[in-house]
């Protein structure tokens, strides 16, 4: 079962989990703050200068603005969750994330650790054995358990009981809050525990999807949207294990991940264009930068009487994969021994093409993966904009690009969850050339990733009045971060 909507719903932000009250404990609380210098969470400080910025959108025509602004400085944003008890904070869990990159939840990017520290407030003894902090990946399908897939997990012991005393914070003691003499003891007094933990670049899912076969995947991108069945859900959680008959304390907190994906290199042809400037060559002159998607034969009648031929090729940019906020250069063929249908069809409003978006994702995790019945969503884009190219009596030829906004989620795969993308040629629109049948003409899969290949970046070169008011680009610093990873 498939459905289709008309344009891309605008993501959900994936707010912090609701909670049961518990007990003395009051529902968990969260809020962030903002700190300029680096949040002092390890002793060492070997890995400073991890976060980047996130892009800054911007529209086309103040890209040539890019090149001399000065990057911000990059600050850090402190996200807490408590739970707490009588009113006052009992535990903290604080999570250190990009300001840039984080608005409303802690995000990182393939490459970059998570890191932060756990806070005890502990106005009385407290029996606890061991703290424990882990974060995970989900594909949620359902609301079942057999609906829901982690593709990872890792976790770090902070303190136990049985191996380390508890690190205490350089406060002064006071009679309602002393310090516990030692590890042994129970807790009593105020702490705080720095942890670190690593998301894998790649996993290995062995389940009945895959014949129980390991395969490997990159961990996707978070996906959350309010229409769509499927979601990728990423969380961590600091876990306080009290023991055998006696419930655990737990603060969860979702984040947000972005995988590093970076595109094969264009043509040279393409690339001298880019980095002088000058407009992109066609197929017939740079036959190493275009891809023949499919050429179809269109059958149609002139103003409701004539019947004419046209044969129509189009053509994108290699590689097919295309970097999300920049653009997918398109070229159309137009050819007919019918000028007057040529002239009909080769204007820019005539022509109809838009990236298509599918979420693919399946309940039924007992099945393999070749036998799945996907269950479809699929969204379109905004339209491709179109100017004229050349052409001669019997040729129309046509440039064109498809914008891509800068929000697109990232093609990618995990078992029993697809996003995948296609650039679709729909039949042309003018009423003076009547066509019987209005299926796509073609579709053509690409892959959309989120950093630039090395290199000159793409231009845009739709005309000023042609282009697309609402569509943006973004600073060429957060895809220089992307090229280039994490010091």
């Amino acid at each position: 079962m498939s459905t289709t909507r008309a344009a891309f719903s605008t993501p959900v932000t994936l707010d912090p989990p609701e909670y049961t009250e518990d007990g003395e404990y009051s529902p968990m609380s969260a809020h962030f703050e903002e700190s300029h210098t680096s949040f002092p969470l390890m002793d060492s400080s070997s890995n400073s200068g991890r976060y980047n910025p996130l892009p800054v959108l911007l529209s086309h025509r103040c890209l040539h603005e890019m090149e001399s602004r000065t990057p911000p400085p990059s600050t850090t944003r402190i996200f807490t969750y408590n739970i707490q008890r009588k009113g006052k904070a009992w535990a903290e869990l604080k999570v250190a994330a990009d300001k840039l990159m984080s608005k409303n939840t802690p995000t990182f990017i393939e490459g970059s650790r998570i890191e932060g520290e756990v806070n005890l407030y502990a106005t009385r003894p407290e029996n606890i054995h061991s703290l424990i902090v882990y974060a995970k990946g989900q594909v949620i399908t359902g609301a079942h358990n057999s609906e829901q897939l982690t593709f990872f997990e890792t976790s770090q012991t902070i303190w136990s009981k049985s191996k380390d005393e508890p690190r205490k914070r350089n406060s002064r003691p006071s009679p309602e809050r002393t310090p516990s003499p030692s590890g042994t003891d129970k807790l009593h007094g105020t702490f705080t525990w720095p942890f670190c933990l690593e998301i894998p670049r790649e996993v290995v899912v062995a389940s009945k999807a895959t014949r129980g076969e390991p395969r490997v995947y990159r961990p996707p991108e978070s996906f959350f949207e309010r229409h769509e069945r499927a979601s990728v859900r990423y969380e961590i959680c600091v876990r306080f294990v009290r023991g055998y008959f006696k419930p655990d304390d737990r603060i969860h907190a979702t984040f947000g991940y972005i995988p590093l994906t970076i595109p094969k290199t264009p043509s040279a042809l393409r690339q001298i264009a880019y980095e002088q400037g000058t407009p992109l060559l066609g197929p017939q002159d740079d036959p190493d930068g275009w891809h023949e998607c499919k050429t179809v034969k269109l059958k149609g009648r002139i103003f409701h009487q004539r019947e004419a031929e046209v044969y129509c090729t189009l053509l994108l940019a290699k590689p097919l994969t295309y970097t999300r906020g920049a653009v997918i250069p398109c070229w159309l063929l137009l050819r007919s021994n019918n000028t007057q249908a040529l002239d009909l069809l080769a204007t820019p409003k005539a022509v109809v093409t838009r990236l298509r978006r599918c979420v693919k994702a399946a309940a039924d995790q007992t099945k393999a993966v070749e036998n799945i019945n996907w269950r479809d969503q699929t969204e379109l884009s905004e339209l491709g904009i179109w100017w004229p190219a050349g052409g001669s009596r019997y040729t129309r030829e046509m440039s064109g690009e498809l914008h891509l906004k800068i929000d697109l989620k990232p093609s990618s795969a995990m078992a029993h969850f697809r996003i995948e993308y296609s650039v679709v040629l729909f039949p042309f629109d003018t009423p003076d050339f009547e066509v019987v049948d209005t299926a796509p003409l073609i579709k053509q899969p690409v892959e959309i990733v989120t950093g630039y290949a090395p290199g000159p970046r793409p231009r845009m070169y739709a005309p000023p009045e042609y282009e697309s008011p609402d569509t943006v680009v973004v600073d060429s610093q957060y895809h220089q971060m992307l090229t280039t990873g994490f010091a």
